[in-house]
Parts: C-alpha cells; sequence; structure tokens
C-alpha cells in the first residue's frame, strides 16, 4: 500500500471509529475494505487498537491549587477555604463552574509559551524566535510560515533584503516558503544549507547533532554546506536528504516515514512497524528518550493509528498489544519483555 494512500485511509478509519465520518466517507471506506482483504486486516486492527484505548481507565488527576492562588488573586477571585482536584476523565465527563475556571488558569499558565528576542547585528535589525515551552507558528516578513518544534529557534531580518531571504535556523521546523522568483530563500543550520524559491518542506538540524535531515513536501530544493555551495543535492517531492555532518556527505533517498510531523499533526501511523522504529517515532514526536532493553523485542511490530493521543495512553496499547512492559525512571521510557505475542 502507497504511504500516501496508507495515510488517508488510516484517517478516515480513525473518524469512523471516533463516530466523526461523513456518510459519503463511510461509504468510500466501506469500498476500500471490500477490494482487498489486506485493507479489511487492517481496519479490523485498528479498530482493536481503538477498543483498547476506549477501555483504558486513563485518568489524570491534577492539583491546581498553587496555580490557582497566583491566578485568582491577580484576577481578583475570592479563594476558596477547600483544597479542590480537578479529575480529568472523558470529554463526556461534567465540570462546575469552579473546576472550569480553575481549568482556565491552568491553561493560561500553560501556554505563556515562547519569547521574541530583538537582536541588532551589523546594523541590521534581527529578529529571533525560540519555541522555549511548545509548538511555535510564525510568519515571516515575505510571509512564509515556518512552524518551530519545542526546543526549536530561528531568526530573520526584519526586513529581507532585495537579492534573498536569509534564515538562521536551529532544531526541528516546517516550512511552507511563499514564491518570489527574484529572492532566493536560503535556510542556514550550522555548515547546513537549503536554497528554495517557493516549496514545503521539514528540517531536522540541531546545532549538537552529527547529522541532519532534510524532507520535501512540494516544489524544489538545493541542499549543500556552506563551505561547498556548488555541490548541490536537488530534491523532489516525496524526497528526503539524509546530511552528515561529520562525514560531509549528503544522501538522497524516498522519504517512507509517515510521521516525520507527528509531533506538530499529532497523527502516528504504524504499519506492521518493528518496535525499535516505533521507540523513535515516539521519542522524536514526544520529546522523551524511548529505550528498548531487550534485543529480541525490537522486531516485534505493531499495526495501529493514533490520533492526537498522550504518550501514556500510546505505551499502553503497546503493552497490552505486543505483551511487553513499560516502566518510566525520570525522563527515560524503557520497554521490556521476553516476546510478543503472535501478529
Amino acid at each position: 500500500m502507497e504511504t500516501h494512500e496508507a495515510s488517508y485511509y488510516d484517517l478516515l478509519i480513525t473518524k469512523y471509529y471516533s463516530g466523526e465520518a461523513s456518510l459519503a466517507e463511510q461509504d468510500e471506506l466501506t469500498g476500500w475494505i471490500e477490494r482487498d482483504q489486506e485493507h479489511r486486516s487492517r481496519f479490523e486492527a485498528m479498530g482493536k487498537t481503538h477498543d483498547l484505548l476506549m477501555k483504558q481507565d486513563l485518568e489524570q488527576t491534577i492539583d491546581l491549587d498553587e496555580e490557582w492562588q497566583h491566578f485568582s488573586k491577580k484576577a481578583g477571585i475570592a479563594e476558596e477555604s477547600e483544597k479542590r482536584l480537578i479529575r480529568l476523565l472523558w470529554p463526556e465527563k461534567l465540570f462546575t463552574l469552579s473546576h472550569v475556571a480553575r481549568l482556565a488558569a491552568a491553561i493560561i499558565l500553560l501556554l505563556i509559551p515562547t519569547y521574541l528576542i530583538i537582536s541588532f547585528l551589523s546594523g541590521t535589525k534581527y529578529q529571533t524566535v525560540v519555541a522555549s515551552q511548545g509548538i511555535r507558528e510564525v510568519t515571516l516578513p515575505d510571509g512564509s510560515v515556518v512552524i518551530l518544534n519545542k526546543g526549536a529557534s530561528i531568526q530573520y531580518p526584519v526586513k529581507f533584503n532585495k537579492k534573498e531571504r536569509e534564515i538562521l535556523a536551529n532544531g526541528e521546523m516546517h516550512f511552507s516558503v511563499a514564491h518570489q522568483a527574484h529572492r532566493v530563500f536560503v535556510v542556514s543550520a550550522g555548515d547546513v544549507k537549503v536554497s528554495v524559491l517557493g516549496t514545503a518542506f521539514f528540517l531536522q538540524a540541531s546545532e549538537q547533532g552529527t547529522e541532519a535531515r532534510v524532507v520535501l513536501e512540494k516544489g524544489k530544493v538545493a541542499v549543500s554546506f556552506n563551505d561547498q555551495p556548488t555541490r548541490q543535492t536537488i530534491l523532489s517531492p516525496g524526497e528526503e536528504a539524509i546530511i552528515s555532518r561529520t562525514g560531509k556527505t549528503i544522501t538522497r533517498q524516498i522519504n517512507d516515514d509517515p510521521n516525520y510531523m507527528a509531533w506538530q499533526t499529532g497523527l502516528i501511523i504504524f504499519d506492521n512497524t518493528s518496535l525499535d522504529v516505533v521507540a523513535k517515532t515516539l521519542a522524536f514526536a514526544y520529546g522523551k528518550e524511548v529505550v528498548i532493553a531487550n534485543p529480541a523485542i525490537a522486531v516485534c511490530s505493531i499495526t495501529a493509528s493514533f490520533d492526537n493521543q498522550t504518550l501514556e495512553s500510546i505505551l499502553k496499547v503497546i503493552e497490552t498489544t505486543l505483551d511487553v512492559k513499560v516502566s518510566t525512571t525520570g525522563e527515560k521510557i524503557i520497554i521490556s519483555g521476553e516476546g510478543c505475542l503472535k501478529q
């Protein structure tokens, strides 16, 4: 099954099981299932995953007392003498007005996300955006849009010059570049350089990393090293470039990873995916270290789709499906076990 087709029908299946699919989408999904036994098996496998998610008694208790006290003082709301707890269960649960107010206060406190630093370098006014606490969307002076993953940063002139639009980047981000034939759009990430006119692509390039990655969605880009500008690797839509900074090599290949934007979209698709790849995907999407303790279970595979599920919820499904154990030590998640349930 083609990656794009699989992603599309996985989304339809997810909408079906969540009760959000329209009649037209249900008819289309029915036809797709009847065309191929593999399609039916995938539909049933994702149904089992959905049932596991619904059966989980995942509840999170949040103590908002301290946050509420700070917020209520600033907002002029009288303090309550009794400590309250908000229990977040499924969406159909009801909250009192007091609960809603306190939850709103917590959300306001948690959503103070990123900050802007204005600097002046060499007489040119620059703006730096750092996604310090969460995903951040930035519109550049030319109308291009950059979505930064948590921890990523960009620096750009407040006003681009007439010849080029140059951006300094660090971390993981997605670019939707406004087309301007007379001004090339250049992204520099350390010693890696990406040049475009108008396109959409994903960049993964941290200052500390020895490897960088560019995934092209549409348009065309040229990838090179800053000190080797004439040695360019041209990408076409659906391709990616893997850049080795130590070896000074750029490898062009087909991108077969449907989850490279999971950190932004919240949609994760596993199609007979091995556990070692699953661990890397979850680490990338949720910013956690995920370790497989026993190499024997790294080859266990899973087929499932998750749409904006919590990491804890996904790990619970993996535990049940593959008969493995998940434990947490600090910021590290450890997956252990002797083997896998037969798929």
